[in-house]
């Protein structure tokens, strides 16, 4: 927005909505015209980021978790599949 590059994300709006533009040149003026809309731009850009990194960290721990249960149900299986191919084997 205020670096030039890209956007990285989009919106979906779910109702008839309008939007608007202002250039980078126009938000800093007005950044410069009120230092508190400034800061309140801040916090609101701080929380987003908080709240992304919250998100991130909840989803690679679920990653992490499910990437567990199964390698732990991989090895549950052959340790099962290794015994009961053992009690055969003793069996005959």
């Amino acid at each position: 927005m205020l670096d030039g590059q890209p956007r990285s994300a989009m919106a979906i709006a779910r109702e008839e909505t309008t939007v608007d533009f202002i250039p980078a040149a126009d938000a800093l003026h007005l950044f410069e015209q009120s230092p508190a809309l400034m800061v309140a731009m801040a916090r609101a850009f701080s929380r987003r980021q908080r709240e992304m990194t919250h998100h991130y960290i909840a989803e690679a721990l679920e990653a992490e978790r499910l990437s567990l249960v199964g390698r732990f149900a991989s090895r549950s299986s052959t340790i099962s599949r290794t015994r009961w191919e053992f009690s055969r084997s003793r069996r005959r």
